[in-house]
């Protein structure tokens, strides 16, 4: 597995295991100090080049997946699920999968090309959770 995955890991592991466990829940408004304190500490890291690249990748994965799971989660349990700033913020994501999708056709770099793609599949899920949500269309649970 490279390096590159190890976010998406980190996330499935600490996230959503530990979550569906019982252990304590990420998503929790009272994380958002620990989740402030990740995305500094991601930024002054990958800013400073003080770690690898894939490093670098990693922990900025393994953060963005949690901010934008913290905020649609929020939304959904203080403001309902079809709360009028629900549809503004799945727009906005919706609005950033196409430049991600559009500047991930245009860019000729490989690593590039990786982040623009990540992006992309991050904030077109966070849509997708919201159309979930919204239970337009059936979700994984449904399927069973």
């Amino acid at each position: 597995m490279g390096v590159g995955n190890l976010g998406i890991f980190l996330w499935a592991a600490v996230g959503e295991v530990a979550e569906h466990m019982g252990m304590f829940d990420l998503a929790s408004w009272q994380m958002w100090p620990l989740l402030g304190v990740t995305i500094f500490i991601t930024l002054v890291l990958s800013l400073g080049h003080y770690i690898p690249v894939g490093m670098r990748f990693a922990m900025a994965t393994f953060a963005a997946i949690w901010g934008l799971h913290f905020v649609m989660i929020n939304e959904y349990e203080f403001m309902g699920r079809t709360s009028w700033i629900t549809y503004p913020s799945c727009a906005i994501f919706l609005l950033l999968a196409i430049v991600f999708g559009y500047r991930m056709t245009r860019t000729r770099r490989e690593d590039e090309n990786m982040g623009y793609a990540l992006a992309l599949l991050l904030t077109a899920w966070t849509v997708l959770e919201y159309l979930w949500g919204w239970r337009i269309v059936p979700g994984p649970w449904m399927l069973k």
